[in-house]
């Protein structure tokens, strides 16, 4: 799983467990993943890493991904914090790591602005 420290990755995440999957959180810092269950594996990583995102994902049916461009506060005009590209690098590097590793399965949780949909987003949220 990729962006399991993050206010909705740490809401799929539980999810994931209390369903009784057996989870590999790629994180960059382990300590911030809070949830604690036998069925959770925590791999020190970045996502901007594809020899990372491969030893997270090694083994693995599925990489679920709710990794989010980060700002300085939830204000729309906020200076963001995540690096450039973040998210085309890390679903990259993830679709890479699944040809290596033989993972068939990718969910990512987007939002409106994304790809296609850029044309179709408020002005402000552009």
């Amino acid at each position: 799983m990729l962006g399991a420290t993050g206010r909705t990755g740490r809401c799929v995440l539980e999810w994931a467990l209390d369903a009784r999957h057996d989870v590999v959180a790629l994180a960059r810092n382990p300590d911030k993943v809070v949830a604690r269950s036998p069925k959770l594996s925590v791999v020190r990583g970045t996502p901007e890493s594809v020899r990372d995102v491969l030893l997270g994902i090694g083994g693995c049916d599925a990489v679920l991904s709710t990794l989010n461009n980060n700002r300085a506060s939830d204000l729309p005009w906020a200076r963001p914090v995540s690096p450039p590209m973040l998210m085309t690098r890390s679903i990259g590097n993830a679709v890479a790591a699944m040809h290596a590793s033989g993972a068939r399965r990718i969910v990512v949780l987007s939002a409106l602005g994304v790809g296609d949909s850029f044309a179709q987003a408020p002005a402000i949220t552009r």
